[in-house]
């Protein structure tokens, strides 16, 4: 795809489940929003251990701002449900991506050494094996080694016992 203008946020992860997973969709935890422009969640590959280009397919969606929830604590999730499962490979890294072109999206994110918000605990390991990365213009990421963004990722679960009709 062409780049994109625009400051996108990105968290790498890896497939560590036999035979690969499908994810129907992404929990985000959103500080602040637009009150006019839409925000996009999408799955892409990762190349050499960054964000690559390469959108994995049915993985893209945008939501409008009277979609995405807003805490002040990081309590409360905005989910992004794909239009169809997405299929992920096991043993292959991928990355999440948030992006809009409103500059008024926030998200929580943690950091090694910060306290928890409205807590004494101070986050003492990162919650996953994936980085944190940041662009300035969709195609130069910068990872933040000490950051992880939080979400959720919810793998699909199908009844192979039913009968299907097609």
């Amino acid at each position: 795809p062409q780049p994109r203008r625009g400051d996108p946020l990105g968290q790498s992860f890896k497939i560590d489940i036999a035979n690969g997973c499908f994810v129907s969709s992404v929990e985000i935890y959103f500080a602040t929003k637009s009150s006019t422009i839409p925000v996009r969640c999408e799955i892409r590959n990762m190349i050499n251990g960054y964000p690559g280009t390469s959108i994995v397919p049915f993985s893209t969606k945008y939501l409008n701002p009277s979609d995405v929830s807003t805490s002040t604590d990081g309590n409360t999730a905005t989910t992004f449900t794909f239009p169809s499962p997405v299929y992920l490979k096991e043993g292959l890294e991928y990355c999440v991506i948030l992006y809009s072109d409103s500059t008024d999206y926030t998200v929580y994110i943690s950091r090694l050494g910060d306290r928890v918000i409205g807590g004494d605990r101070v986050v003492s390991k990162q919650p996953d094996s994936g980085v944190l990365f940041k662009s300035a213009n969709y195609r130069t990421w910068s990872p933040e080694q000490m950051e992880d963004l939080k979400y959720v990722m919810k793998k699909a679960v199908f009844d192979t016992s039913a009968s299907a009709t097609v």
